[in-house]
């Protein structure tokens, strides 16, 4: 290499440098500004605007893993490659290295044969950070103290969105309901990035569900819109066709509501690079197309393991759907109760014998439970229902659906029979599951109960529906 016009920025303490760094370096005829700490490493490496950076990630002030970050954050400057020099042969000094933006990492003393290769690597392509309209820097104008506050803004704000993927990652879906898992991954995405509306569309084998996680009041005709675009970007990219009508609809809202700043009609739309599609995800003004690479790249993963996790509980529901053990419970699953139920219509229309439906909702199970480990949770439902079996005739069917809702099956009795039964229930356990439950904290019941009537209940499901409980009125929510 023989490159007059080339620059160098050397980093190196003066308790480590050896000077045979700069000598390998100027026996090729590179330019090498050197420095003592990392401040002033930041100040000649935008000063002189360098072709490569080689500095120690031990230096003073500021050392080389702080250097990279801010470096590789300025959009100026941002192309320049950094390699990192340590003494330390473990692994992690490398993997650090790359995570805060370092291009390769050297040990010391540096091999001159590992130099040259670097050197090849990293200086044999013409820079294209040259440019006649480069993106102005404001960190020279920083005074020193400031650039020191930049790195540690921009360390916390690393280890804030390392914790942030590490949260998607560690839900439970087994604990939650769909919608509260939406709740849950949704809201995570929003500590990262503001957006007006997120969508996540389920896909099961015959039929999917949507959620439209909302910031602030959308019109219905918006969320409409962005189904779909939705649909029809299942039917372009992966041909899949997905009748909208067997698409069940649900609205949930922040609990945080955020003004975004961008009223734009982008709709960015993310799906899996791989295997079946069992999920989409779309956001309304999240502003894909303005962010950093790096950003981007964040926001690509985030949505990947949000995926996964819902992806996990579509496979979860679709077992449970065709499982008859429930698997919190350990009891009859919903798919058995619902075979079940289709056969006895069957019989009492044929015989002609009441059967009826109760259920019983407990209504404040998530705030009851909010502060219990998921296997707590568990345990207290699978207390609940071990109180129900006790006073439930052996031939009745019990199963849960959603998080703390119970059904039952009573064959051959009338509705007001079922109304004896129903009241012993709720009673024993109110009066049994006090000890069980978090200091102060009170259940909260609400029951529904239907007789088979043939003229209205047409299928099982509808028979189902109307011995759930009635949904209250706002007023009679909040009393």
């Amino acid at each position: 290499m023989n490159e007059k016009n080339t620059t160098v920025v050397l980093g190196e303490s003066r308790e480590t440098s050896d000077s045979s760094i700069k000598g390998l370096l100027e026996q090729r005829n590179i330019k090498v500004w050197e420095c003592a700490d990392g401040i002033e490493a930041i100040r000649k490496s935008f000063a002189k605007n360098p072709d490569l950076i080689i500095l120690d990630v031990t230096l003073p002030r500021l050392n080389g893993y702080q250097f990279a970050r801010i470096l590789k954050s300025d959009p100026s400057m941002n192309s320049t490659p950094i390699i990192h020099m340590g003494s330390s042969r473990n692994p992690i000094e490398r993997y650090w290295s790359g995570v805060c933006g370092g291009d390769d990492y050297l040990e010391k003393p540096v091999n001159e044969v590992d130099l040259e290769k670097a050197l090849n690597t990293f200086l044999r392509k013409e820079s294209g950070k040259r440019q006649l309209l480069a993106p102005v820097s404001t960190i020279p104008d920083l005074d020193d103290q400031s650039i020191l506050a930049l790195a540690t803004k921009l360390l916390e704000q690393e280890l804030l969105r390392a914790n942030i993927l590490n949260e998607i990652n560690m839900i439970d879906i087994s604990a939650m309901t769909a919608e509260d898992l939406v709740m849950a991954v949704m809201a995570i995405v929003g500590s990262l990035y503001d957006f007006a509306v997120a969508t996540a569309l389920f896909l099961y084998i015959d039929h999917g569900e949507i959620f439209f996680y909302q910031n602030g009041q959308v019109e219905q005709d918006r969320l409409d819109e962005v189904k779909k675009l939705i649909l029809k970007h299942l039917q372009r990219q992966y041909e899949i066709y997905l009748d909208p009508k067997q698409i069940k609809q649900n609205l949930l809202q922040s609990n945080q509501v955020k003004e975004v700043s961008r009223e734009t009609d982008e709709v960015y739309i993310h799906t899996k690079e791989s295997g079946p599609v069992r999920s989409v995800l779309a956001f309304q003004d999240i502003g894909f197309k303005e962010l950093k690479e790096n950003d981007r790249e964040i926001l690509t993963l985030a949505l990947d393991l949000a995926q996964g996790v819902l992806e996990k509980k579509i496979f979860f529901q679709m077992s449970q759907e065709l499982s008859i053990i429930d698997a919190a419970t350990e009891g009859d699953s919903m798919a058995f109760f619902m075979t079940i139920l289709r056969r006895e219509i069957e019989n009492a229309i044929r015989n002609r014998y009441p059967i009826t439906l109760m259920t019983i909702a407990i209504s404040n199970y998530k705030q009851i439970t909010k502060d219990l480990s998921t296997d707590e949770v568990h345990g207290l439902i699978r207390i609940i229902q071990n109180l129900i079996l006790k006073v439930m005739r052996k031939s009745d069917i019990v199963a849960r659906w959603e998080m703390a809702s119970f059904a039952f099956l009573l064959t051959h009795t009338s509705l007001e029979k079922a109304r004896v039964s129903q009241e012993r229930i709720s009673k024993y356990i109110m009066n049994n599951i006090s000890q069980h439950l978090p200091s102060s904290a009170e259940l909260v019941m609400d029951m529904g109960i239907s007789q088979f009537n043939p003229e209205r209940d047409k299928t099982p499901e509808i028979f189902f529906a109307n011995a759930k409980p009635k949904e209250k009125s706002l007023d009679e929510a909040n009393r």
